[in-house]
């Protein structure tokens, strides 16, 4: 519960060509004023920097930092890994794909009414969890995520988003997701 020091939350997101750049989101507590992703292409020695811009935030648990860089300057169609977080505190690294050059096509899952629990805790979304991984097994194909809203019982309270998160590890380090609230 609450935020620390070290990255967490951390959430891949598409703003622009998805062929190449990449957004990458996490939350901190309000001890760390700065942040920045580092990445480079599978199999390479050179990281890359990309400063990341902070933005207060107040819940009803605590007050955080969210950060979000921008990993842009990517080849279409590459797999690349990444670690997020300050020079005191940092992620481990996970890796995305980049999609292909003027792509026609794509595949995405768009999930809706994944709320789970009460606005106390815990909010536990293992169940959606197992589903997304099982699903995703199955369809390798898949680009992205999209949720269509009601994400949560009660979005006014951090145990519902951070149950969400929670259910969504293992997946949002590695798939962009984007929420419609």
């Amino acid at each position: 519960r609450g935020s620390s020091p070290k990255p967490d939350q951390i959430m891949l997101s598409v703003k622009g060509d998805a062929a190449h750049s990449m957004t990458v989101r996490w939350r901190t507590d309000t001890t760390v004023e700065s942040g920045y992703a580092l990445y480079r292409a599978e199999g390479t020695a050179e990281w890359s920097r990309a400063d990341a811009l902070k933005h207060p935030f107040e819940t009803d648990m605590d007050e955080s930092h969210f950060f979000f860089a921008d990993m842009t300057g990517l080849c279409a169609d590459t797999r690349y890994e990444y670690t997020c977080g300050d020079d005191a505190e940092r992620s481990e690294i996970y890796s995305f794909k980049t999609t292909k050059e003027n792509a026609t096509e794509f595949s995405f899952l768009c999930m809706s009414d994944v709320q789970s629990g009460d606005a106390e805790p815990p909010a536990d979304y293992s169940v959606l969890n197992g589903i997304l991984k099982n699903f995703l097994a199955e369809h390798p194909e898949c680009d992205f995520i999209l949720t269509a809203g009601d994400n949560t019982n009660c979005g006014q309270t951090d145990i519902q988003w951070t149950g969400l998160f929670e259910g969504l590890k293992g997946i949002m380090e590695y798939m962009p997701v984007m929420f419609n609230m």
